[in-house]
């Protein structure tokens, strides 16, 4: 009885973290052109992925055979829209900050 309970422990332990470790994956269309590091994505869609296995993440943004890797605190928080967040620096270069999803919001860290 003792091993069964504990093979049942270990295969709910082992669900957890397969479930914490699933990587997401999101398209989003880029209205503007915008800078993301040292990277400039243009106007189209981009893929997003990440796997969330804590409160920051790496997301790697993806636009046809260019992709760069960032870090980005993730907040569980429901979106009526899906955006891409951006700021202006004085020489009218957007850069990007983040993305609001359905179910998350990606902000990029500085």
């Amino acid at each position: 009885m003792k091993r069964l309970i504990g093979l049942a422990l270990v295969f709910t332990f082992m669900s957890l973290i397969a479930l914490a470790d699933t990587k997401n994956v999101e398209k989003v269309t880029l209205t503007e052109k915008v800078m993301l590091g040292t990277m400039e994505l243009a106007p189209g869609e981009v893929s997003l992925s990440w796997i969330r296995d804590s409160a920051i993440v790496q997301v790697t943004v993806t636009q046809g055979s260019n992709s760069i890797t960032a870090p980005a605190k993730i907040v569980e928080k429901k979106n009526s829209a899906v955006a891409v967040l951006t700021t202006h620096e004085e020489n009218s270069t957007a850069v990007l900050t983040g993305f609001q999803l359905r179910n998350v919001t990606l902000e990029f860290l500085k």
